[in-house]
């Protein structure tokens, strides 16, 4: 199957989004229109909504981050983590039946060098498995957080005496079900 493939990058594991993939959209679309998808979820997962209000209701041009259509119709928007779009083929998700774990797996195409026309890159497969299941998710990780807690939180569990139980469970319930995933023996 051929698609735009929407994912989250980034430069550094500070900035690493819990699911990498965002979205997928029809590979007959146009860059300009993938571009105007991009933004919107970029907006939606990084402003609040006074910011919303004031950069794309009041003055609908003045946003920080705009999508951008680079080589090869490559369509960007954000500043780490950041949106990046492209069109791939072969697309494939197969679903782990145990797990309800997803592998989405995907073909790239040779890029060219713009102004040389020499090839940059080969044609690539690439493959990415989620750490959740259920809908995307455009929480940031905060890995040394989300291993403590499920370190405190596993104590807990086996019994062992916590410092502080209460302001655990508390903490706990800022993720949603799905965000962290602790795995038993």
């Amino acid at each position: 199957m051929k698609a735009w493939l929407i994912t989250w990058e980034n430069a550094g594991e500070h900035a690493k989004v819990l699911d990498k993939i965002a979205g997928l959209l029809n590979p007959r679309w146009p860059a300009t229109r993938v571009a105007h998808v991009v933004e919107f979820l970029y907006a939606r997962a990084r402003y609040n909504i006074q910011e919303m209000a004031h950069q794309y209701a009041k003055f609908g041009c003045s946003r920080p981050y705009k999508a951008e259509i680079g080589p090869w119709e490559i369509v960007s928007c954000g500043h780490d983590p950041y949106l990046e779009a492209r069109k791939v083929t072969n697309l494939e998700v197969v679903v782990d039946p145990a797990t309800e774990m997803e592998t989405i797996s995907w073909t790239e195409p040779a890029r060219r060098a713009v102004l040389t026309g020499e090839l940059k890159a080969a044609e690539a497969q690439f493959s990415y498995t989620r750490s959740i299941t259920g809908p995307v998710s455009d929480r940031v990780v905060r890995e040394s957080s989300l291993r403590e807690m499920a370190f405190e939180l596993d104590s807990l569990l086996k019994g062992m005496p916590h410092r502080n139980s209460a302001e655990l469970l508390e903490r706990a319930m800022e993720f949603g079900p799905t965000d962290l995933v602790i795995s038993r023996p």
